[in-house]
């Protein structure tokens, strides 16, 4: 009997991944160039880039954070160096937000600056790490304090660089108007938009046949 239950689910699974290729491959790809950082090397070839607008003061941001991050972890140790993730700023704070003049999140301006700087330290996962944590008590003054903490990052350098900073915030926030993004997170995994994300299995998914679809599969 359990032999007989197995079989059904495993071809259910082979059919699912199946459905899931068929719709993937049925999207229409956008042209979206993705600024990588500077720090890729050029000796591996990317093959996959996958683009994230985030605000880090976005529920669902942070739970694709969360949920994705197994799968990067998966791919840079399989497929060293060809699958790349690139987040791009998109508070929607009118602060710094234009096209989101009503946006609800008042710290995510800031929050998006805090890793910037928290970046150039070493120390930008950390700092992402923990805004996500605290979005419910997010705002300038705990931003600042952890910035410190984490990086080093006293009030004072904070605000001396902070309309600087939020100019390179806003230079992603244009890219993300040529969409345009209308909500985060949203996704591009090699010129296929996904709005809010997909489940977990099926971001994996997406990731493997763009992997195969490049010649990198295996």
């Amino acid at each position: 009997a359990a032999a007989a239950a197995a079989t059904p689910v495993r071809t259910e699974t082979v059919d699912q991944r199946s459905e899931f290729d068929r719709y993937w491959e049925a999207q229409p790809r956008i042209d979206f160039e993705v600024p990588l950082p500077n720090d890729v090397a050029t000796s591996e070839p990317v093959l996959v880039v996958v683009a994230k607008f985030n605000d880090y003061q976005c529920p669902a941001c942070a739970d694709t954070y969360r949920a994705y991050g197994p799968i990067f972890a998966k791919y840079d140790s399989s497929h060293p160096g060809a699958v790349r993730l690139v987040t791009l700023d998109y508070p929607l704070d009118p602060e710094c937000n234009d096209q989101s003049p009503n946006g609800p999140h008042g710290g995510s301006c800031e929050a998006a600056v805090a890793v910037r700087l928290a970046q150039r330290v070493g120390e930008g996962e950390r700092m992402a790490e923990w805004l996500y944590a605290n979005q419910e008590t997010m705002s300038r003054e705990t931003i600042v304090v952890a910035a410190r903490d984490i990086a080093g990052i006293e009030v004072r350098d904070f605000d001396e660089q902070y309309d600087a900073t939020l100019e390179e915030v806003r230079r992603d926030i244009a890219l993300g108007a040529t969409l345009p993004v209308e909500a985060t997170p949203t996704f591009v995994v090699n010129g296929v938009l996904v709005k809010g994300g997909l489940v977990t299995q099926y971001f994996d998914a997406a990731i493997a046949y763009e992997l195969e679809r490049a010649g990198g599969g295996g």
